[in-house]
């Protein structure tokens, strides 16, 4: 017998989003029922299908004009409303926020009927929606011991590191003895534009062999080039990523907090590229902090680097032993996962 509902909600990235749903398969397996709330986007119904969802539209208020700001207040209180009326009827034991724009009006509703609600901080810099439900937060779990934004909320504070998909926290990831040197180029759930502009270039003008490249594009934004020396495959998303970090040696990707609690796993080496243009620089920060804790080999590489087509840094980096296969790797399998310690946590003021 179910012991009760909780409610995860995110939206927006595959980060947030996978982030819920390894959580809510923990809930699950202790007899809970599980309801997501997400948001419209195609990749919100994509990662969400098959499971109990409720689809809200939900938008930023930030950087919008007078007219798309009121449409904005419209949606949000109308989702506010719709959580309102679902949790009035259900009266989930808790409400957990994964992150996106969704979890304002939907863990709102929630504190308003007196539900408790919880929200998870993954990178270094609180977002604008976090630091709002943070006042009225049960509890908050974060992913770097330094977050900026939180000096206001230590008593609430719990560091329990990012939820991560499931198939990447049990994965035993090996190195592979083969003379090719095995890229996998991964923009995030959506694709980066500069991204694929670089490697777009890097194939035409590169005449190196024995590397392959494996690269997440993300869905319509096609990169129409050939390489004679490079072995080039096109994805538009990725939905094994355990098996793409598996077979790769090098992994070029952001430096958002999702991705880079799963690197933490995979511990191979790694070019990070920060989206330059992020809410408070955040991912710099987080990329930063990422290569102090790590072992293994960690490159940060600049959006000006990128912009500027920096061919022989990156040439530099493939040749300077970065596929380090002696490091003194960690065994997390020993660690008692971050979703059975948020589900602790949180069943403790049930």
């Amino acid at each position: 017998m179910s012991k009760s509902q909780i409610i995860l909600v995110a939206a927006g990235t595959g980060g947030h989003i996978n982030a819920a749903k390894s959580l809510g398969h923990v809930f699950k397996e202790n007899g809970f029922d599980i309801l997501y709330f997400t948001g419209r986007r195609k990749l919100d119904k994509r990662l969400f299908q098959g499971e109990p969802t409720i689809f809200l539209k939900s938008e930023s208020l930030r950087n919008r004009s007078v007219f798309n700001k009121v449409i904005s207040i419209f949606n949000n209180v109308a989702a506010f409303f719709t959580s309102l009326s679902i949790m009035s009827n259900n009266r989930p034991k808790g409400v957990i926020g994964a992150g996106g724009y969704i979890c304002g009006p939907v863990l709102m509703a929630a504190f308003f009927l007196g539900i408790p609600i919880y929200i998870i901080e993954q990178n270094s810099v609180m977002g604008l929606t976090n630091k709002l439900l943070a006042f009225f937060a049960n509890k908050i779990f974060i992913n770097f011991e330094y977050t900026k934004g939180m000096g206001s909320f230590k008593n609430k504070l719990s560091l329990v590191g990012n939820p991560i998909n499931r198939d990447i926290r049990l994965h035993n990831f090996k190195y592979k003895d083969d003379s090719t040197i095995k890229i996998l180029v991964v923009g995030g759930s959506l694709g980066a534009l500069e991204i694929n502009n670089f490697f777009k270039h890097f194939l035409e003008v590169n005449d190196r062999e024995g590397i392959s490249i494996r690269h997440q594009t993300g869905i319509g934004k096609e990169i129409v080039t050939s390489s004679d020396t490079v072995k080039y495959c096109q994805l538009d998303y990725i939905d094994n990523m355990f098996e793409e970090y598996d077979w790769a040696d090098l992994i070029v990707c952001r430096a958002g907090a999702s991705t880079l609690s799963e690197l933490r796993f995979v511990q191979k080496p790694v070019v990070l590229i920060p989206y330059q243009y992020a809410t408070d620089d955040h991912q710099t920060i987080n990329a930063k902090l990422f290569q102090q804790e790590s072992k293994f080999s960690v490159y940060i590489y600049s959006g000006k680097e990128l912009e500027e087509n920096n061919f022989k840094n990156f040439n530099k980096v493939i040749d300077n032993n970065v596929i380090d296969k002696k490091i003194d790797r960690i065994d997390y399998s020993k660690y008692e996962s971050t979703e059975k310690i948020i589900y602790k946590e949180c069943c403790n003021d049930f």
